[in-house]
């Protein structure tokens, strides 16, 4: 099924999810890129059109293929994406990304030599000017971001032991070797496992910020704070799994002891419940009086308490 190397095209994973209006900001750079040989989107069991669009849309546009599975997370559809594909080299991308020109080419080039590498493209957060209102989450993500990135820079041992999936590329030989799917029941921090599972097959890592996409990153409140629970019961579980990599799936492991305590205070049983309306209510008012400062420093609060508190609740569990 695979095409060696020295034709230059790879195919381009793209898992998708209620995006139908937004498919054709990320689809549409990739198919203008002359090293994509395919793009292999997988509708993972929504039923909001994107099948349909892109059932459409391939009729005029042979390499774009659309593949249907029922609902069963991003790195099951991950994993269907490189099963399905037909060039040795995959690109695997989030379905709320707007790739750069020349992406696909940059990473082709990567692996033009051979080698087991995975190679780790640039997604800053896309921040609207001027900010508005219920940015908060997008601000939080973007600073993680660009910390996380930072440290790749400066430490590339470190990028598969903290890894953020969405701008990737690897042979396709490796993705099945390695595998997308967990059987962990997790629903955040997929992408930690499959880094986690690189290092182990001996993959190196490589972080290339000339590889852009941007990422159009937009949460709620709401779903920020049911986030920030997941990521918190996720990494419990991962801890169990994977002990020795404990220092870096920890999620108050950096913090200072100042504020780890102030956490386990507010994040508790009995304060939970009324600290997390009173920072979800802060963050929504200062939003809404444009105290920027505020409403960032209340949505950190919520998301901290989040995550302790579905950390914790994991502990228990397991």
């Amino acid at each position: 099924m695979d095409v060696g190397r020295s034709c230059g095209l790879v195919s381009v994973i793209i898992p998708t999810f209620n995006r139908r209006e937004w498919l054709a900001e990320t689809v549409k750079p990739v198919l203008d890129d002359p090293h994509t040989g395919e793009v292999v989107v997988v509708v993972d069991g929504c039923r909001d059109g994107s099948l349909e669009l892109l059932q459409e849309w391939s009729r005029q546009q042979p390499r774009l293929r659309a593949i249907f599975q029922e609902n069963a997370g991003d790195a099951a559809a991950r994993q269907r994406g490189v099963e399905e594909a037909r060039f040795d080299i995959v690109v695997v991308l989030d379905d709320d990304i707007v790739p750069s020109p020349g992406l696909i080419g940059g990473h082709a080039r990567h692996h033009a030599q051979g080698g087991r590498h995975l190679v780790l493209g640039y997604m800053p957060v896309q921040l609207p000017e001027p900010r508005q209102p219920g940015q908060a989450a997008a601000m939080l993500y973007s600073r993680a971001y660009e910390k996380q990135c930072r440290r790749y820079a400066e430490d590339p041992d470190s990028i598969l032991n903290t890894f953020w999936m969405g701008n990737i590329s690897l042979s396709r030989s490796s993705a099945l070797e390695v595998g997308f799917s967990t059987k962990l029941s997790i629903r955040r921090h997929s992408d930690m496992v499959f880094g986690i599972r690189c290092r182990e097959a001996g993959l190196d890592a490589i972080f290339d910020r000339s590889l852009l996409a941007l990422h159009s990153h937009n949460r709620s409140l709401k779903k920020f704070a049911a986030d920030s629970r997941n990521s918190g019961e996720a990494r419990a579980k991962l801890m169990k799994e994977y002990p020795e990599f404990e220092p870096y799936i920890n999620p108050f492991a950096q913090l200072p002891w100042l504020e780890r305590m102030a956490i386990y205070v507010l994040g508790s049983s009995v304060m939970c419940p009324a600290c997390t309306q009173l920072a979800m209510a802060g963050s929504f008012r200062a939003g809404r009086m444009r105290v920027w400062g505020v409403e960032t420093l209340s949505a950190r609060i919520l998301q901290q308490i989040e995550i302790y508190h579905g950390f914790r609740e994991a502990q228990r569990s397991l």
